[in-house]
């Protein structure tokens, strides 16, 4: 399990004995945002923030993998998803745009400008439902 609160690191727990394994510093200014994710039967850390960077993490060594460069405001949220077989993350901003990123290539495959800032997202079946500050948004994916 990880947790943050915002300037703070990041935190890895042991649920089990109830106790912090490990942190880190993983951003410039406040976490917004973490997801696990599985990629070559790997298990990673997403996590983004204000600074507006998305950043994956191998848990256990603490490094940076990839920093995916993209927002131009704080990122919102971070959705895992799995197109075509691939993992993917989704991700809002304060920029109004949601991205898909392929975390194997390491690239934004897809950027939808929106109307409004975007507060929440959620997979669901095949489509990411995107919560705006005035209505939501339903995105089909793949």
């Amino acid at each position: 399990m990880s947790t943050t609160q915002g300037e703070a690191p990041i935190c890895l727990w042991d649920p089990y004995r109830q106790r912090r394994v490990r942190e880190w510093e993983a951003h410039s200014d406040a976490i917004t945002a973490m997801a696990a994710v599985r990629i070559d039967g790997n298990t990673l850390l997403a996590s983004a923030g204000e600074d507006r960077y998305l950043h994956l993490w191998n848990p256990d060594n603490e490094r940076s993998l990839h920093q995916f460069d993209g927002h131009t405001d704080k990122i919102t949220t971070l959705t895992p998803v799995t197109i075509q077989e691939r993992a993917h993350l989704v991700s809002t901003s304060d920029d109004r745009t949601v991205r898909v990123w392929d975390l194997k290539n390491r690239r934004a495959t897809t950027t939808v400008a929106v109307h409004s800032p975007a507060w929440a997202s959620a997979h669901c079946g095949d489509s990411i439902v995107v919560g705006l500050s005035d209505g939501l948004l339903s995105l089909h994916l793949g």
